[in-house]
């Protein structure tokens, strides 16, 4: 049977979500032919939901370690690809819980550039039905030209319910795995959208459910979450790096401003401080390669 549509679903230890997540997929108006689970070696409760999901569209992947979501999402893209998808990726996080019709605007968006696209994004709300701060795209210069249709050309979104074309993910390769987590969605939809135009969905809407409505800001982070930043700062040393001198000294800039900003009114400055220092180091060395795209 030809395949045209696989999702990609990346799960760490959220069964309640992951559940709610699969049953939204599979319950689709434009239904997906199959579903490709990453589980990064989360807990048993986690085990026993996909359990329960059985038959030929589920394959779970089940990883001997926690890779991150960028490594998650590198290996999940790569087994599905291995499936021969004519058409192409649906992409998402366990916690995004798309609407019945989701899937289903994203085609009819496909549509309306005639096919012509790297990736498409759905419009990402929270839980209160406002917008995502963590997954509102990057618009694109020239964004209104099917915006009568309910698409805005843009060059950057987040993982949160992205549909990329197999064409796409063939010539341009995969996400960068090394990344562990926060930049992949960033450094890879600006590569790929440089390959075709890209476009926002409207009217796909997805719930994501995090657990509140925030971007990545250590200026507010709590102890917890410190360690994090990191990957923050050194994977996005690395995108300006990519971009040429102007964008590496514009970060090195606001690197040194937002150090200033922690030491002037932060909590738990020194543990911020040491995160940035260690990222900014790690990321002048960082050089990870971009896989590309092998034929079975």
């Amino acid at each position: 049977m030809e395949i045209r549509n696989i999702a990609v679903l990346v799960t760490y230890n959220k069964p309640q979500l992951l559940e709610e997540c699969l049953n939204a997929i599979l319950e689709q108006s434009t239904p997906i032919d199959k579903v490709v689970v990453i589980d990064n070696n989360s807990n048993e409760q986690t085990g026993k939901v996909l359990s329960n999901f059985s038959g030929d569209k589920i394959v779970v992947v089940k990883l001997d370690s926690n890779i991150g979501g960028a490594g998650g999402f590198n290996r999940g893209m790569k087994e599905a690809m291995k499936l021969n998808p004519t058409d192409g990726l649906w992409i998402m996080d366990d916690d995004t819980i798309p609407s019945k019709t989701a899937f289903e605007q994203i085609q009819k968006t496909k549509n309306t550039v005639q096919n012509e696209f790297s990736f498409i994004c759905s419009n990402v709300r929270w839980t209160d039905g406002k917008a995502c701060i963590m997954n509102i795209p990057g618009p694109a210069g020239i964004w209104n030209e099917f915006v009568q249709n309910g698409a805005v050309k843009v060059n950057m979104a987040s993982f949160v319910s992205i549909y990329f074309s197999s064409e796409a993910i063939k010539k341009v390769g995969f996400p960068i795995s090394e990344f562990f987590i926060w930049g992949d969605d960033m450094e890879y939809t600006q590569r790929i959208s440089k390959y075709k135009d890209a476009y926002f969905a409207n009217n796909s809407i997805v719930t994501h459910k995090m657990a509140s409505n925030q971007d990545v800001n250590i200026l507010t982070a709590t102890e917890d979450k410190i360690p994090r930043y990191f990957f923050d700062i050194r994977n996005k040393f690395f995108i300006a790096k990519s971009k040429g001198f102007k964008e590496t000294l514009k970060f090195i800039y606001q690197t040194a401003k937002l150090s200033m900003k922690i030491v002037i009114k932060s909590d738990f400055k020194w543990k911020k401080l040491s995160a940035i220092h260690r990222g900014f180091w790690a990321g002048v060395f960082f050089n990870p390669k971009i896989e590309n795209y092998v034929e079975n």
